[in-house]
């Protein structure tokens, strides 16, 4: 099935969720690539249903194993209060609820965390960058930690899948996006992105990471809460999947807000993140950020940057506005070039 119409989803949550009386319309929700997503109004609480197609819900001509949708749902149950992770779950800081899963129809329940504002739309004048950061760092960190070498997690949560796709689509065509006029430069950026592309599909991976911590993952109040929502890309990974993925995304707002007073927001809060991670991970910063972590976390921040500069993920982001020879851009593929080519001893040099 590619879609549910109103009359299946509406059928399909009577069944799942048969305490749930819908007073109101099943409104489709934009902002995500890869899944159908509906909000459901109705009585005790609104209704958020995930449906996970066997591609990409934007670009149908693209496969995509429907799996992902166990793993976030696998996820998620990891939170609950009988879930190993169920510590790390507060109200400041949580994934949403999940109300029901059917794996047979690909099909996800969640609760609603529509009174929260996404994080790319939060007004940088009332939401606190700083604790926010904070907040979110802490949390990861103590993800990264408290799963390190856990081997019924790993066991659990190796989405190949995704990492797949990821390589496809970011690592490997990273060096046709820059489309360096020194194709000897062209050359080793490309050597070092696929080499970070293939080890990742290959290795065991150190700890369970969210796999994709971006904007629009998180959803916050004034108060500073959090809701990290979308975690169908989590996988027993890397690190630097999630510091780095979360540290391009900070890079570029603060970017195309250069000089501007969001552009300090978004400085801020990679800032706090990164400090609060390191804080959360503690003695274990050696164990989880070692010399190859460090050697390769540049590598995929550049790779990520020139992805939505330059390639499939640039619609709907904030590259889209600009041409690909316009000075923004033009700085994106230095800084990413640089992120990939130039190793740094840690992200504290990052100076985003």
């Amino acid at each position: 099935m590619n879609e549910y119409s109103a009359k299946e989803l509406l059928e399909a949550v009577k069944e799942l969720v048969p305490e749930f009386s819908p007073t109101g319309n099943c409104e489709r929700l934009s902002g995500g690539n890869i899944n159908y997503v509906w909000r459901i109004v109705g009585k005790p609480h609104n209704l958020i249903a995930k449906h996970a197609p066997s591609h990409i819900a934007t670009n149908p001509d693209v496969p995509l194993s429907n799996e992902r949708i166990d793993f976030e749902a696998r996820a998620l149950s990891l939170f609950t209060s009988e879930g190993r992770l169920q510590n790390l779950a507060t109200q400041e800081i949580r994934p949403p609820k999940m109300i029901a899963f059917d794996p047979d129809r690909s099909l996800l329940i969640m609760e609603d965390v529509g009174e929260f504002t996404e994080l790319t739309k939060a007004d940088s004048h009332v939401f606190s960058s700083g604790k926010t950061g904070e907040r979110l760092g802490q949390f990861i960190g103590n993800l990264h930690r408290s799963t390190f070498g856990d081997e019924e997690l790993r066991n659990s949560f190796q989405n190949r899948g995704i990492q797949k796709v990821r390589n496809q689509l970011q690592y490997r065509p990273a060096h046709e996006y820059a489309d360096l006029a020194d194709k000897v430069t062209e050359a080793e950026l490309k050597n070092r992105s696929q080499d970070l592309g293939n080890r990742l599909q290959q290795q065991r991976g150190t700890c369970l990471t969210m796999g994709d911590l971006w904007p629009p993952s998180l959803f916050v109040n004034e108060s500073a809460d959090i809701r990290l929502i979308d975690w169908e890309f989590v996988h027993f990974g890397r690190p630097l999947q999630d510091v780095g993925h979360f540290a391009a995304h900070c890079w570029m707002h603060q970017h195309v807000l250069e000089n501007g007073t969001g552009s300090d927001w978004w400085r801020s809060l990679w800032t706090s993140f990164w400090n609060a991670y390191k804080k959360a991970i503690g003695t274990d910063v050696d164990r989880l950020f070692n010399a190859d972590e460090k050697k390769n976390i540049g590598i995929h921040i550049g790779t990520e940057i020139l992805v939505r500069a330059f390639g499939p993920f640039k619609e709907g982001y904030v590259f889209e506005p600009f041409a690909d020879d316009h000075p923004v851009l033009n700085e994106a593929k230095h800084r990413a070039t640089e992120f990939i080519l130039k190793p740094q001893s840690a992200p504290d040099h990052f100076n985003l």
